[in-house]
């Protein structure tokens, strides 16, 4: 990207973030934030190319990685009548 070779890096981040992808169960904790940073990377490399189509498809899918899960504690208990 910093090269500005587009066409050589476009296949390299997605290679990248769907290998994350694919693992992202055995990822550790400590190392959770790399696939929200690939998919942040892809987002940027859309925007800087000016396809404004796959940023938002980007974007969504960034989206999706940084909202809490449905099942998360939100940090309040309640008490069972």
């Amino acid at each position: 990207m910093a090269r500005k070779q587009y066409a050589e890096a476009e296949p390299l981040l997605i290679s990248g973030y769907n290998g994350l992808r694919e693992r992202e169960a055995k990822i550790p904790a400590a190392n959770k934030p790399r696939l929200q940073k690939a998919a942040e990377r892809l987002l940027w490399f859309y925007e800087e190319t000016a396809q404004p189509d796959k940023a938002a498809e980007w974007k969504q899918k960034l989206d999706e990685l940084t909202k809490p899960a449905p099942n998360a504690k939100l940090g309040v208990e309640t008490k069972a009548k």
